[in-house]
């Protein structure tokens, strides 16, 4: 009767759900019975040997190339902003292994009678006096402080009366999770006869596993309710993972090669159990010991990558096995330093390089090769700079000579790099790839064993770029943060260690773009209560980039370089071995009455931002002549300007804005300052705000003979700005570029002639009306000056475009308006007194960031802004100079294709060293 009953009993039938998900009612109700028979001991069968489940990984979703905003709407939580998201965790596999019918099969009585206790799910109610009541599933983890009631399961299992407790007080819980736990635990105990160990642990993690679907669906159904069942999951997953590191050992003891590839392929899905990557990396390390032949210089290379991972990843540094392997790989770069040595008293420089760049693959601290490495030629590329840069950070960089150092020390998602065809196309750098698109977002993988350059333990992982994000969001008036303001922080998704998902907050034209930015170690910084421009950091950086700053020992004492030291982890990386080929750069600030000798005797390799006026000093002079050869950029999106600071009154005023621009005669200033003799048709005034022979400043601008310079209109706004008196203006200038001060003193005379009357100009003696005062400011100073304190009125300086969108946005940005923001103008401020057209201006703007069609929107708005910022004149736009650089004929750049030379003038400017990894000193 009992055995019928529980066939035929839909309640039974129910309750079985929970642990056959996948079956039918019949199904279920057939092994309900199976159950029953067994408890009573109706039923015997034979315990299987070697059971192993069967996991079918869910195949790859190809990849997306177009973005279909109908078909990829997904929805997703929204994480509280400043969270820090959870990783999330692969679906559990699919198994056919069920509890009930693995007792039915079961051999061994210990192992029947165990399996029989936990076959069908339910909890237990303890009383403080021990006595245990088994009760249907409770949904809550803790028992209620009142009155609550629950089911009590019968001795079949098969029904249960409803019964009230009065408090929760004097019991406790113990839920089906920790009744199948505990129970596997003793069974594992136990000595089983006819029964192996490993057989044992693969039951265990069956069962296991089969107790974690159960219960992920127990917790779908709420039938689990409560974040305080979230350690119970975690509880089974850990054990799970320790079964299988215990069987894993089993096999590698055994030998039997074929079950350890396969455990060692279903231990990969517990990245962030870090016992479990010692394993695996102690298992490649060892494979590779086993498989090393002495002659064969791919076995050396696969072991230091092997003892790299192991040591690093695995945390494995001191680890007998480890050491082993790094006394192999010593005397193995020994022997290749001494061939190295002999190879160098021969003269033979570029083998003895070639052989050398081997023994730093294999063991780069073993001592002699630095020495050695200092002999050969390859040791040192020295470059010229305007000026030697202090602030070294992504944040803190302001002038040329930091930024470019900033290149060399950190990296980014993806890299624009030149192209000849497209003009700029994208590398994955820090990325695996590029990425896949989806419905506004982008999902990224990172490559493996990058790592950050002050600590190799360090793994760059994608809580690294949502840390780098959430620096940059406290602070988005930052310059580095310009344009990250359209990745929507709430939406970005970290999968694991390596995989996570880029939301936009709208379409965006070019979003390649937005993932270029620096990455930061921004768990480093967050953990030492440190923002992104923190001021240390700017003077001693570390990023993942082929270079390490090298600090001066004394900061105070005056600096005759900047030393930039390869990243030895950096050759560690797939693809990038023995790289960087050139193992140190020094920043030099060249004297031009010694240029030529520095370039003769390898001083001098590469001078940046060179003066059209100075390129004969190193092209024509007889010491360097044929040595070094000038190139002009064909990249060029700086400017130069007056920049105006809108917090002083007298500059609110637009017509004095207005005047002062129609009363500078640009193409003079250009020829007697920028443009020596011989030098015709070098730079070009500009027409407006953007370069002259760019496609943002409308064809009709550029057919306007002498650009904005209009000595009449200039007079006439002038006047109407002063007509309430004379007005005096400070002019800033960088102290240390000569060609600067002359600049700023003809506008200085330009402008005071403009501000003139008829009157005054009769008399000889008559001062201005418009007086202006030439302030000279130290290099570094000048930065912080105008950018971090605003103490200037007028400022000369460049501005750099950070692509070829040439959106002013970020400059004019009102809410980064603040010390040492983008807005260092302070246009649209509070207390800067914008007017409605000012206002109408900055909406023009979004306007355009709004459109993604390029060819029909975006070039006709920026055509209609252009005429806008006219009117306003938020800064004055004076010209745009060429950028030359010089390059010594023993420096060979490469960008991607190590066989085919990168032509010098296809640099970008603002990323000088793309690619430097690949650079070559013969």
């Amino acid at each position: 009767m009992r055995l019928r009953y529980a066939i035929i009993n839909p309640w039974a039938e129910e309750k079985y759900r929970y642990l056959f998900p996948d079956s039918n009612m019949i199904t279920r109700r057939c092994i309900a019975a199976e159950h029953f028979a067994i408890m009573a001991g109706l039923l015997l069968a034979n315990f299987p040997g070697g059971m192993r489940s069967i996991f079918a990984e869910p195949s790859q979703k190809p990849r997306v190339e177009e973005e279909d905003p109908e078909k990829s709407k997904v929805p997703v939580k929204i994480e509280p902003k400043g969270s820090e998201p959870t990783p999330v965790r692969p679906a559990l596999p699919p198994s056919t292994f069920r509890i009930a019918q693995a007792a039915a099969n079961a051999k061994n009585l210990f192992v029947r009678d165990s399996l029989s206790r936990i076959a069908f799910p339910h909890d237990k109610l303890v009383a403080a006096t021990g006595k245990t009541y088994n009760i249907f599933l409770f949904p809550d983890r803790k028992l209620p402080d009142g009155k609550f009631t629950y089911r009590e399961l019968n001795l079949l299992q098969t029904g249960g009366k409803e019964k009230e407790l009065p408090t929760g007080a004097g019991f406790t819980l113990k839920p089906y999770e920790e009744i199948v736990y505990d129970e596997i635990d003793g069974l594992l105990k136990k000595k089983l006869d006819g029964v192996r160990r490993d057989e044992v642990l693969e039951l265990g993690v069956q069962v296991l596993q089969a107790t974690r679907r159960f219960h992920a669906l127990a917790v779908a159904q709420n039938k689990r309710v409560g974040k305080d069942w979230e350690p119970v999951d975690e509880m089974l997953r850990k054990r799970i993972v320790q079964l299988r590191r215990d069987q894993l050992q089993i096999a590698i003891d055994a030998k039997e090669w074929q079950k350890v590839d396969d455990l060692v392929g279903d231990l990969t899905n517990y990245p962030d159990e870090p016992e479990v990557q010692k394993d695996i990396y102690r298992l490649l390390l060892r494979k590779a010991l086993n498989s090393l032949q002495p002659n064969r210089d791919e076995d050396y290379q696969n072991l230091r990558a092997a003892v790299v991972q192991f040591e690093k990843i695995a945390a494995g540094r001191g680890d007998p096995l480890a050491l082993k392997a790094r006394e192999i790989l010593s005397k193995r770069a020994s022997d290749f330093v001494s061939q190295a040595t002999q190879l160098a008293e021969k003269n033979q420089s570029a083998a003895a390089l070639s052989v050398l760049k081997n023994a730093d693959a294999l063991y780069p601290d073993l001592p002699g090769i630095s020495n050695l490495r200092l002999q050969l030629s390859d040791r040192i590329l020295y470059v010229g700079v305007p000026r030697l840069p202090q602030y070294l950070s992504p944040a803190t960089a302001r002038d040329d000579a930091e930024r470019w150092g900033v290149e060399l020390l950190f990296e980014s998602l993806l890299q624009a790099v030149p192209d000849l065809d497209l003009g700029r196309r994208y590398r994955p750098v820090l990325a695996e790839a590029l990425p896949i698109v989806s419905s506004l977002g982008r999902d990224f993988t990172l490559i493996k064993n990058a790592r950050w350059a002050n600590d190799p333990e360090k793994t760059i992982n994608a809580h690294d770029i949502l840390g780098t994000l959430k620096l940059l969001d406290k602070q988005p008036f930052l310059p580095c943060a310009d344009g990250i303001d359209v990745l929507d922080l709430a939406q970005f998704r970290v999968k694991n260690s390596s995989q996570f998902h880029f939301s936009f907050r709208q379409g965006v034209l070019e979003p390649l773009s937005r993932t270029t930015f620096k990455i930061l170690p921004a768990r480093d910084l967050a953990s030492k209560g440190k923002e992104a421009d923190d001021d240390e950091f700017g003077r001693q950086p570390y990023g993942s980039g082929p270079y390490m700053y090298v600090p001066p020992k004394d900061r105070d004492a005056p600096q005759r370089e900047a030393v930039f030291r390869a990243n030895p982890d950096f050759s560690q990386r797939d693809g990038k071995f023995g790289m960087p080929h050139i193992r140190e750069i020094r920043f030099v600030v060249p004297k031009l009455d010694a240029v030529a000798n520095e370039i003769a005797n390898r001083q001098l390799h590469l001078v940046l931002d060179v003066p059209t006026g100075d390129i004969p000093r190193y092209r024509d002079d007889p010491i360097a002549g044929g040595l070094a050869k000038e190139h002009t950029l064909a990249l060029n999106r700086r400017i130069h300007m007056l920049a105006i600071n809108h917090r002083k009154t007298a500059l609110q005023n637009v017509d004095l804005r207005r005047g002062l621009s129609a009363a500078i005669d640009r193409e003079t200033i250009l020829n007697k300052v920028y443009r020596p003799e011989g030098t015709k048709g070098r730079h070009a005034a500009l027409a407006g705000p953007f370069p002259f022979n760019c496609w943002a400043t409308p064809a009709n601008a550029r057919l306007l003979e002498g650009g904005l310079y209009n000595s009449s209109l200039a007079g006439g706004l002038l006047n109407a700005a002063i007509d309430k008196g004379p007005i005096e203006l400070h002019l800033a200038y960088p102290q240390d570029d000569p060609l600067a001060q002359r600049a700023c003193g003809l506008i200085k005379d330009q402008i005071e002639e403009a501000s003139r009357d008829e009157a005054s100009r009769k008399k000889a003696d008559s001062p201005p009306r418009i007086r202006i005062i030439v302030d000279p400011i130290p290099g570094h100073e000048f930065h912080r000056k105008i950018e971090m304190k605003h103490d200037y009125d007028l400022a000369y300086c460049p501005y750099d475009y950070r692509d070829d969108l040439y959106w002013l946005g970020g400059l004019l940005d009102r809410t980064a308006a603040d010390r040492g923001g983008r807005n260092f103008l302070g246009y649209l401020a509070v207390g800067s007194n914008p007017q409605s057209d000012d206002i109408n201006l900055r909406t023009s703007l979004d306007k355009i960031r709004a459109h993604r069609d390029f060819r029909d929107k975006v070039v006709d708005e920026t055509g209609k802004l252009h005429t806008h910022f006219l009117a306003r004149m938020p800064f004055i736009p004076l010209w745009q100079l060429d950028r030359h650089i010089i390059v010594h004929q023993g420096l060979e750049m490469y960008l991607d294709n190590s066989g085919q030379k990168l032509k010098p003038e296809h640099l970008d400017p603002a990323t000088i060293f793309t690619g430097v990894e690949k650079w070559r000193l013969k």
